[in-house]
Protein backbone atom coordinates (compact mmCIF):
# COMPACT_ATOMS: atom_id res chain seq x y z
CA UNK A 1 0.00 0.00 0.00
CA UNK A 2 2.79 2.41 0.82
CA UNK A 3 4.38 1.95 -2.62
CA UNK A 4 1.07 2.78 -4.30
CA UNK A 5 0.81 5.98 -2.25
CA UNK A 6 4.43 6.93 -2.86
CA UNK A 7 4.13 6.45 -6.63
CA UNK A 8 1.42 9.16 -6.79
CA UNK A 9 0.07 10.71 -3.60
CA UNK A 10 -1.65 13.75 -5.17
CA UNK A 11 -5.21 13.99 -3.79
CA UNK A 12 -4.94 10.50 -2.32
CA UNK A 13 -5.63 9.43 1.25
CA UNK A 14 -5.07 5.90 2.47
CA UNK A 15 -6.49 4.81 5.80
CA UNK A 16 -7.29 1.54 7.52
CA UNK A 17 -10.90 0.77 8.33
CA UNK A 18 -11.30 -2.05 10.83
CA UNK A 19 -14.99 -2.75 10.26
CA UNK A 20 -14.68 -3.00 6.48
CA UNK A 21 -15.51 -6.48 5.12
CA UNK A 22 -12.73 -6.30 2.48
CA UNK A 23 -8.96 -6.39 2.70
CA UNK A 24 -8.78 -3.77 -0.07
CA UNK A 25 -11.42 -1.28 -1.23
CA UNK A 26 -11.65 2.19 -2.70
CA UNK A 27 -14.19 4.89 -2.16
CA UNK A 28 -14.64 8.54 -3.01
CA UNK A 29 -16.46 11.41 -1.31
CA UNK A 30 -17.69 9.62 1.84
CA UNK A 31 -19.45 6.77 0.02
CA UNK A 32 -19.11 3.35 1.63
CA UNK A 33 -17.47 0.85 -0.70
CA UNK A 34 -19.89 -1.67 -2.18
CA UNK A 35 -17.16 -3.80 -3.71
CA UNK A 36 -13.68 -4.75 -2.72
CA UNK A 37 -10.97 -7.36 -2.91
CA UNK A 38 -10.59 -10.11 -0.32
CA UNK A 39 -6.77 -9.86 -0.35
CA UNK A 40 -3.86 -7.81 -1.66
CA UNK A 41 -2.75 -8.89 -5.11
CA UNK A 42 -1.39 -7.39 -8.32
CA UNK A 43 -4.98 -7.22 -9.59
CA UNK A 44 -6.08 -5.29 -6.48
CA UNK A 45 -3.27 -2.75 -6.99
CA UNK A 46 -4.20 -2.34 -10.66
CA UNK A 47 -7.84 -1.82 -9.68
CA UNK A 48 -6.83 0.86 -7.14
CA UNK A 49 -4.77 2.65 -9.78
CA UNK A 50 -7.68 2.57 -12.23
CA UNK A 51 -10.07 3.87 -9.55
CA UNK A 52 -7.67 6.68 -8.65
CA UNK A 53 -7.24 7.71 -12.26
CA UNK A 54 -10.97 7.59 -13.01
CA UNK A 55 -12.11 9.56 -9.96
CA UNK A 56 -9.32 12.05 -9.36
CA UNK A 57 -10.50 15.62 -9.83
CA UNK A 58 -14.16 14.61 -10.27
CA UNK A 59 -15.39 15.44 -6.77
CA UNK A 60 -17.89 18.11 -5.89
CA UNK A 61 -15.25 20.36 -4.30
CA UNK A 62 -13.03 22.83 -6.13
CA UNK A 63 -9.48 21.53 -6.45
CA UNK A 64 -6.64 23.87 -7.30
Amino acid sequence: MRALFEEDSYQLVLTPRRAMPYAVAATAWNIDPDAGCPAWSANAVDALRAFRDEHRGNGPEQVA
